[in-house]
């Protein structure tokens, strides 16, 4: 007996495995074929067919488990070598054959999904610190960190941060509304250590509506050929007449007198 039929899928719980930026759920696999339940045997089943049937499910990826080879199911119908056209895009297509049972090789299949780690445009400080002072005024410091692509990603100090970007790297981070470039110099910030990536990016700009994206985005890269990381701090209070430089530049001139540029605020 052989050939297409309608073809419907019923997956059976066997294991849930979680990792760091995704997880996985281990199911064996019945299949609807011909109006009859059978077991997926493991002959002739794809890593394509279990992302299929995974996708149909919802997850972002599967493929056939090779860690787990027990017995789970047992019936007197199962379906074994399915053959499935080149670029097949539906079960449909496929052919298989109808035996008793798998003689103990079901299809196992794991299914994955990434866990999200973080919302777009979501910001951290990284490495931070805080100093709260008698007047109840508060001090965070840290190297902000912009959610891309499910990723914490760490500021380059070349990127051009305004009084727009620092007000929401410090709203989202903290709650302030009130920051600046740098740090005070009562304290002082531990070295940038690595925040589980790879990639950088080198500019992040806000709009008047506090819409704000990345606009560079470098990969397999540090902020050691761009300055370094930035840091920021987020003010809880400030007081009267206090002023501050945003993207302040210090130089020197050539008589070694020091000079500061920046946007006041």
């Amino acid at each position: 007996e052989m050939g297409p039929r309608d073809f419907s899928t019923s997956l059976n719980y066997i294991d849930y495995v979680s990792y760091d930026t995704y997880y996985s759920v281990v199911y064996s696999v019945d299949v609807c074929l011909g109006n009859l339940f059978g077991t997926a045997c493991a002959d002739g089943f794809t890593d394509e067919f279990a992302y299929l049937i995974c996708q149909e499910q919802g997850y972002q990826d599967g493929y056939v488990s090779t860690e787990y080879n027990t017995t789970y199911v047992t019936g007197n119908r199962a379906y074994t070598n399915f053959t499935c056209p080149e670029d097949y895009d539906t079960l449909l297509n496929c052919t298989y054959d109808v035996v008793d049972d798998c003689d103990g090789d079901e299809a196992i299949i794991e299914c994955v999904s990434a866990i999200e780690i973080c919302y777009p445009g979501e910001v951290r400080l990284a490495n931070s610190m805080n100093e709260t002072f008698d007047d109840d005024s508060e001090y965070i410091s840290g190297y902000p960190v912009i959610c891309i692509d499910n990723e914490f990603v760490p500021l380059c100090n070349s990127t051009r941060l305004g009084p727009r970007e620092i007000i929401y790297i410090c709203e989202v981070s903290t709650n302030f509304t009130y920051g600046f470039i740098g740090v005070p110099d009562f304290y002082e910030l531990p070295p940038f250590t690595d925040y589980n990536s790879s990639n950088i990016t080198v500019n992040f700009t806000c709009n008047d509506e506090f819409e704000c994206r990345n606009t560079t985005l470098r990969s397999n890269d540090s902020c050691d050929s761009y300055g370094d990381y930035v840091a920021v701090t987020c003010a809880l209070e400030c007081d009267d007449g206090e002023y501050r430089f945003y993207n302040s530049r210090t130089t020197y001139t050539p008589y070694d007198l020091l000079r500061v540029t920046g946007i006041p605020q």
